[in-house]
Formats: structure tokens, sequence, C-alpha cells
């Protein structure tokens, strides 16, 4: 309530009183939430500056899967939503309806907030739980400056929703200055259809089927092959021979720790040597890449948060984005990542 209603000494004082910024309320939102909702751009940067926070809190998301980004970004605050990315918050996190923030701000009809989101790696063509596009959502509110930016930045005017409408279908109150400007868009496309490449057709949104917290799409820009399915995606090991492994949480090395496992005290951080993880969850420049040694991370049986413990990140899944592609030259499939990953 506080952050909501703009009350920052109060939020202040609760914080540095022991009060919890994670915690969640009875829809899944985080004060973080609240603050970008209502556009608290000061409440949004003490939060964050908040040492005692999990280093994917930036992008948690509330019962609709919604990160404090999109709530920033369907409320038109650009300084919250500038501020966020520049915090590196995922602007690719998906919500329950597969959208992502460039839906919403299309749907906002912001125009500087939709910019500000292609400029930190938004696809243009991204497509929800519907097969909409920003560009549907965008000609179906009759955003026409929205339209513009996103023609300009390579939305296709070609693509079917699950109802069979492309976006010219969408608009609302045709004609009009959006009506014209997909429709010329059109025109265009269909007089150099021949010269064009061959843009990507999107095979699926989701290979893993929903084993990952990221989903990984699939595409195809060079023939007319249809998504694999010759394999079995898992998210965890798989024996091929009987091989027999004590799993009791009784046999499992544990620590005590009440900090977030960077003491030197860490049990768990000892049978490593120490814990080579930095504050971000990446890799310490000193950690021996050549001759790597063993890393053990805190587990089940530990008492360490699990939120907020520094030593855990394999077990934690992708969290990079991926994009599974069709190479050329016959050389099959390949995945590429869609958001440079920092060394570590």
């Amino acid at each position: 309530l506080a952050c909501a209603n703009g009350h920052n000494e109060i939020v202040k004082y609760l914080v540095k009183a022991g009060a919890s910024v994670t915690f969640k309320g009875g829809d899944g939102m985080t004060a973080l939430h609240l603050a970008a909702k209502s556009g608290n751009i000061e409440a949004c940067h003490y939060l964050i500056a908040n040492p005692n926070t999990p280093r994917n809190f930036i992008d948690s998301v509330d019962d609709g899967r919604w990160t404090p980004l999109v709530w920033a970004a369907e409320h038109k605050h650009i300084d919250v939503v500038k501020f966020l990315l520049q915090k590196r918050a995922d602007p690719l996190v998906r919500d329950a309806e597969q959208n992502i923030a460039l839906h919403w701000a299309a749907l906002s009809g912001c125009i500087d907030i939709s910019e500000a989101l292609l400029n930190y790696g938004s696809d243009v063509n991204s497509t929800n739980a519907h097969a909409d596009t920003p560009l549907h959502i965008a000609a179906r509110q009759n955003a026409y400056e929205c339209v513009i930016l996103l023609l300009a930045r390579g939305a296709r005017v070609d693509m079917h929703n699950r109802a069979g409408f492309m976006p010219l279908d969408c608009v609302t109150g045709a004609p009009n200055d959006t009506y014209t400007a997909i429709k010329l868009n059109v025109e265009l496309r269909n007089l150099t259809l021949n010269v064009q490449k061959r843009t990507h057709k999107i095979l699926t949104n989701d290979i893993t089927r929903g084993y990952e917290a990221n989903p990984v799409q699939c595409i195809n820009s060079v023939d007319d092959e249809t998504e694999p399915q010759d394999f079995v995606y898992v998210t965890e090991n798989c024996f091929t021979s009987n091989i027999n492994i004590d799993r009791t949480i009784t046999s499992l090395q544990s620590c005590k720790c009440r900090d977030m496992c960077v003491s030197g005290g860490c049990m768990c951080g000892k049978i490593s040597i120490r814990c080579w993880y930095d504050d971000e969850g990446k890799l310490l420049p000193e950690f021996n890449f050549a001759d790597p040694p063993m890393l053990f991370e805190c587990n089940q049986a530990c008492s360490c948060n699990r939120l907020t413990c520094k030593n855990r990140v394999v077990q934690h899944g992708i969290t990079a984005r991926f994009q599974l592609f069709r190479t050329k030259g016959n050389k099959g499939w390949g995945v590429r990542t869609l958001r440079l990953i920092p060394k570590g």
C-alpha cells in the first residue's frame, strides 16, 4: 500500500525494519509490482537497490505471470519502464497467455514504451496464445503511432492469428490512418514478394512443451521442414543403465546458513573450496575454466533461504532465452540465444 500510494518514507522505514520486499499479496504481486503499476519510480529504485533480494526479483511474476515491467508498460509509465530495462529486466518474459511486454505496450498505444522495449531486444513479431502479434493488437486499438513504429521495425503484415485474421483485418473504424498504413505495407509486400528473401515461419512457440520457464520458439526460414518430432525433451538427468544412487535426504551434505551463503562458513561452499557465483549468478572472474573445480550447490536439506541463497544456480534451470532454428546447407537444426549471454 505504501508503494502504491507514494508513501516512500514509509517504504524505506519498513524495509529497514526488516519487511520482506519479496512478499507477495493475495494476487501474487510484490511491492515492486505495485510501485511499477502506480509509476512510483522512487520506490522502484529503493526496492531494487535492496541487497537482500534474489537476483531474479526484478522479473518476479504475479498470479497472471505479469512482471513489474509489464505493469509499467500497460499503465504507460515510461520512466519506470526505462529504469527497469536499464536494470536488466527481461522484456521477453511471457504471461499466462504468452504475451510479452511489447504486446501490452501495443495495447496501451504508447510509442515511447514500445520503442524502448524494441531497443532492448523485444521480438516485433512475437505471438501470444491467440497468435496475435503486437501489430494485431495495435491495429485493434487503432494505435496509429504504435502501428507505424512496429511496421518500421519489421512487423509482418501477413501473419494470421488463431481466428484467421491478419493485422489489416483487426483495424477498428476503417477506413482510417491505421488501416491505410497497414494496407500500404501489404501492397508493398505483394509488389516485392518475388524479390524478397524467404521470411521465417514460426512452427511452434515452445518446443519444450512447457518444461522450461522460458519458452523455446522453433522457426524455419530455409525450407518446408516441419518442427522436429524425433526427440524427447528432458530437464533432469536420465540413466541409461541400472545404477544405484542414494537419494535419501539424510545422505546429503547441507549447510545451516542464515545469510545468503556468501560467507566462508557455508558447508556447501567449502566442499567446492568456496562459492564460485557472484550476486548475478555468474561464475567469478577467478574461476578456473581450464581445470574447473567441483561445484556443490546448496540443496533441499540446507537451512538457507532458497530465494536469496547465492549458491543455487544450476538447479534453477535455463534462464537465458533460446530459439531453435533451421540451418542452411542441410545441416539440420541449430540453437541460438536471443540475448547475449555474458561470460560466466
